[in-house]
């Protein structure tokens, strides 16, 4: 605990959310528009960027991640056709 900031001033920065658009669009692109190399480094082949749904003890990552999609796919609200 003792690495962490208790600077206040930095605390409310990292916890407000950005008002204004123009600081909504640069954190957004700071974020995501730094191409998939950086990525490649720590995700998976499926490249999903977001938390996966593991099944079993032993679900690989990779597997976590196809269980997710499939969870949503088979339990979405909306259908086609």
């Amino acid at each position: 605990m003792n690495k962490f900031s208790t600077d206040k001033s930095i605390l409310k920065k990292l916890i407000r959310a950005s008002v204004s658009k123009k600081n909504q669009a640069k954190e957004v692109s700071s974020h995501y528009d730094i191409g998939n190399d950086f990525y490649k480094l720590w995700l998976d082949e499926t490249m999903s960027y977001s938390c996966a749904y593991f099944k079993r003890p032993d679900d690989t990552l990779y597997q976590a991640q196809v269980n997710k999609v499939d969870y949503i796919l088979q339990n979405c609200t909306w259908r086609r056709g």
